[in-house]
Order: structure tokens, then sequence, then C-alpha cells
């Protein structure tokens, strides 16, 4: 996180429901924003995701579609020329003119900003002497480097003084050594009072400069908050303790029993919640007899998995993972019924308890429908019990009570399918263990190859495909997008499709199995 966050005491950029479309194609959907004066602002997203185009917006360059929007105190539609007067904008590629020299482009700027002489000279060659620039101001751009251009664009920029500055992915294309200069400018800025809006492609360089990063991907906010803020929201941070003996080792497991050992490398790893406090609590734990020999605090140094461009799906991109992770446990919850159904089932045919049903004026296909309708109500028992536990360790589910009443009709339409599927497999199993075993797919194996756990577009290319087309994934992304309130497109609509053409096809599978199994 930037070390140089200040005290703020007004709000510089102010967004709300920001949208752009260019014809069918949604750029931004709905942003809000809201940047403290003094503060770097990042964007952090792929290409595509809209970052230029808020930029461009809140400079004036073009007109939004709707929402509303204010920078430095002026309102971007009436007052466009007051917000021009206070904002500078540094775009993607370097707008420099090739055929003057470094120092004239400066003056050009100048005099286009009506600077008197006076002033004029003397912030010229304040800005050469800022940027390292002194000893190719008589130069033209097209000798310069890739960072000396870079930095003569963002002076060019400075020469009007301005409040806000715009810098839109600075660094894209630069060798390391530049990055690291540019870095250093920018820091620079921040220490004369200037406020920052960033858009980056780059973690790293969002967490070096940034007092808040939002993540932006397919035109929406999906995060907010400071680097470290959205780091813990992810678990994989932990506590790196080194021992010099295996005796510390053993000592320091038995104090710190939620640890994990490595006995090869001498070394414990414990989860951490983030923090000094925590940190001092493991030491404390430890007490001053057992000797570390070294110590490092390990936090994960990507955002939610990984959920830059394409992460946790529209459903719930940027949430804490705790909200992207309930509605898989819930569809795990769902595939786990299909082990006892089976089994049950296979009870019934081995064990004489069809032939008594035969044996009786009852419809055959009745013992088949009770173990169905069996099955669906204990996953909503269960279901229900989870949900009430997610909600008690921080799952914060943004559904509406129609929402609500959707995952319910999905999750029994899922259970229904499900259901008759694992009866059929009961029919046909030759033992208890056979039917149990028979199940195993769709408890485990198909889940996991879904995005019930993590976002489909993280997986290796050869399981990817395969998990964007199975049944699992559109029926844990429509749960996803309904508890967390996003916008659900048609995916409900092809979960419900694969809950109607599984319960069919294993209907007339069980009854086929069901009619020779009692002949």
């Amino acid at each position: 996180m930037n070390a140089l966050t200040k005290r703020t005491t007004g709000t510089s950029v102010s967004v709300n429901g920001l949208r752009k479309t260019y014809g069918k194609k949604v750029v931004l959907d709905a942003v809000d924003l809201s940047i403290r004066e003094g503060e770097v602002f990042a964007l952090l997203g792929p290409n595509g995701a809209g970052k230029t185009t808020i930029v461009r917006i809140l400079s004036t360059l073009i007109p939004a579609d709707a929402g509303t929007a204010s920078v430095m105190g002026h309102d971007l539609r009436g007052e466009a020329g007051a917000v021009r007067a206070v904002i500078g904008v540094t775009g993607q590629f370097s707008a420099v003119d090739n055929l003057l020299t470094g120092q004239e482009n400066l003056i050009l700027m100048g005099r286009l900003l009506h600077l008197p002489a006076t002033e004029l000279r003397a912030r010229t060659a304040q800005l050469l002497q800022l940027f390292d620039l002194v000893e190719v101001a008589g130069r033209t751009p097209a000798t310069y480097s890739g960072g000396e251009k870079r930095r003569l664009d963002i002076a060019m920029t400075l020469m009007g003084r301005p409040k806000l500055i715009f810098l839109d992915e600075p660094t894209t294309g630069l060798d390391p050594r530049s990055r690291q200069t540019m870095w250093q400018v920018i820091r620079e800025l921040v220490r004369e009072g200037v406020t920052i809006l960033l858009t980056t492609q780059y973690l790293e360089e969002a967490d070096q400069l940034a007092d808040r990063i939002a993540v932006l991907d397919h035109g929406r906010i999906v995060a907010e908050g400071t680097p470290e803020e959205l780091k813990r929201r992810i678990p994989g941070a932990h506590i790196r303790l080194r021992f010099a003996d295996a005796a510390s080792l053993d000592e320091a497991a038995r104090a710190l029993r939620e640890s994990t050992r490595d006995d090869a490398e001498l070394v414990l790893r414990v989860p951490n919640e983030g923090g000094i406090r925590s940190l001092r609590e493991v030491l404390a734990r430890l007490g001053d007899d057992v000797a570390v020999e070294d110590l490092s605090i390990h936090t994960p140094d990507y955002i939610l998995g990984g959920t830059i461009g394409h992460g946790l799906g529209d459903a719930a991109r940027g949430a804490p993972y705790v909200d992207f992770l309930v509605p898989g446990i819930l569809m795990m919850v769902v595939a786990g019924s299909c082990g006892p159904t089976a089994i049950n089932v296979t009870m019934d045919m081995t064990g004489g308890f069809v032939d008594r049903i035969r044996s009786m004026a009852v419809t055959r296909g009745a013992l088949l429908a009770g173990h169905v309708g069996g099955s669906v109500i204990r996953t909503l028992v269960a279901t229900t019990a989870v949900t009430g536990v997610a909600l008690l360790v921080g799952f914060r589910p943004k559904a509406s009570v129609a929402d609500w009443l959707a995952v319910v009709g999905i999750v029994v339409a899922f259970s229904f399918a499900l259901a008759w599927l694992s009866a059929a497999i009961g029919l046909v199993a030759k033992s208890v263990a056979g039917a149990n075993g028979s199940t195993l797919p769709l408890s485990f194996l198909l889940p996991f190859l879904s995005s019930t756990f993590v976002p489909v577009n993280s997986m290796p290319a050869g399981v990817r495909w395969f998990a964007a087309n199975q049944p699992f994934t559109p029926v844990v992304d429509s749960l996803r997008a309904l508890l967390s309130g996003a916008p659900v497109g048609n995916t409900p609509f092809v979960a419900l499709a694969w809950c109607a053409a599984i319960a069919l096809v294993s209907y007339l599978w069980a009854q086929a199995a069901f009619r020779r199994g009692t002949q």
C-alpha cells in the first residue's frame, strides 16, 4: 500500500450510476466511484474492462449515456469548461509533438494555457528538472527512450498545475527500470498534493502506488478497497516460521496446532488474518523459550484468486471469497444427496422391500417417487442449515425476495433431477458398494470440474471447455448471481434446461430399470 497516504478533507471525483454503451455492447454498467482529494486511486483491470472509457468520460472527451459525475466540485455535464481547467490527462500513448524539442513541447503547452512569459520560462525549467529531462530538452522526442518520452508527456500535463491528473496506463510498454522511475515521479506528484486517478493492468503497480483500488471488469466495479483489504478477502495469507532444529519445530507445532509443518525445511505455516495483532498473538503463544530462526509474512499477490480479467464470473466478481464460495457449497450439498439416494434404492431392491410393494395395491412408481421426494426434502433441510451457518461466518447475500425464491427453485429443480439420476443408478447397481461408488462422479468429480470452488476461466485450458459446458457450472453460477444481486442473464434458464433434461432422461431410465428388476 502507498506509504504516502495523507488525511484528506474533500472529494475530488464523485461518480454515480455511470453507464456507456456502443450499440449493443455495454462498456460501463452502473459505475460508482468516490475519490478523495490528495489520494492515488487506481482502476485495475484487463484490456477492455472500461478503464480508459471512464477516464475519457471524466476528462470530458466523451459523454456518458447515463449517470452523474462531478470533478473537483464541478458538474461534468453542466460545467465541462470548469472541469477542464482543473484536470490534466496523460493518455495510454505519449501525446507529444515529435517535430518540436522537449523544451518546445512544454512551451507550447504553456502558451496554449496563456501562461505569462516569466511564469512560462520558470515552469518549463522546473518541469525539465523535476522529470530529469534537462539533458535531452534540446532534442526531439523521436530520439527519446520510452521512459523519457513518457516523462515528457506527464510534464506537459503538469504545465497548468492541475489539481487532478488522469494517468491512463502510464507504464505500459516501459522496461522495469523506466517503470520504477515513473513510479517515483508519481510519488513526487502525490507529495505536492495532486490527486491522481491511475489506470493499470498491473497489480504490483496498484499495490505500490495506490491508496485505494477499484477492480473493474466487464464495465462494472467488482471490488474496492486498499490493496491489503482486497488481499485479505481470500485465503492464503500466513506467517512462515523457520526453526533451527527439529526439537524447536516440534515444540512450536504443539503450541500452534492450527499450523501446517514442513519437516524437511523445519518450517511452520500459521494462517494469518493480517495485521500486527495477529503476529503478536502467534509470538506470544510461542513464548520466549522457542527460538525462531526466521519469520516472514506472506499475503496473496493476487486479488480474489486471480480474478483480474475473467475471475469470479459475472455473478460474483470481486466479492469476498465467502460470498463466492457459499453458492458452490450449496450445490455440493445437493450433489452430496446422490449417494444416499442410490444406496437406499439399492437396499430396497436387494432387501426384498420392492417385492413387498409389488404385492400391495400401490402404484409401482410410488416407491421411486418416494425416494426422490425424500431426497429433495433432505436437500432443502441441509441447504437451509448450511445457509444459516454461512450467515454466521460472514456470508452477506444481496438477494431480493424474488431472488431467494429463484434460488430455492433452482435448488429444488437440480435436486429433483439428481435424485432421479441417483435412483436410476441405484436400480442398476448390484450392491450397496456399487451404488455408492457409481455416484462418486456426481458427488465429487463433476463439482470439482465446475465453477464450484474456482472460476472456470482460471482453469487449465485442457479442462476449461468441459467445465464451462457441463450442468454443474450454470447451476452454481445462477445461484451465485442471484445471491449476489448481480445481473443473471440467461444462465438460470440454461441451468433449468439442464435440470429438465437430466430429470427426463433419468426418469425414463429409472422406470425401465424398475420394470426389468421387478419382472
